[in-house]
């Protein structure tokens, strides 16, 4: 999939009534947006190199799913909001890291997956 810079440290990634695949590589990460609407996104994060100490991920699964793997290096701190849906998070976290990915997830009839 293409994944629509929205600048040298954020990308976008939306599937709507679709499936995208894909992998973020960024050596400078701060930021990332994931909309899955009635459709599914698998995203591989495992080769990013995090910008300063903390980095984001916004998720929207509304009717559709969303899979992310990440780093295992990195401290991993998961919020969101299921709405008659949810989150799983099977990813193993270094809590002593002192890089972090934030994720913050809202599943409305969807769902969230997050592992290693």
């Amino acid at each position: 999939p293409k994944s629509i810079p929205v600048s040298k440290s954020e990308t976008k990634y939306t599937a709507l009534f679709s499936g995208i695949e894909g992998k973020n590589e960024n050596e400078e990460y701060e930021n990332s947006e994931i909309e899955a609407i009635f459709g599914g996104a698998e995203l591989d994060y495992r080769k990013i190199k995090i910008k300063g100490n903390t980095a984001y991920i916004t998720v929207t699964a509304i009717f559709g799913g969303v899979t992310l793997t990440l780093p295992e290096n990195v401290k991993i701190t998961v919020a969101g909001t299921p709405i008659f849906g949810g989150c799983e998070n099977k990813a193993v976290s270094d809590k002593t890291s002192k890089k972090e990915i934030i994720i913050n997830y809202t599943a409305v009839f969807g769902g969230v997956e997050i592992r290693n």
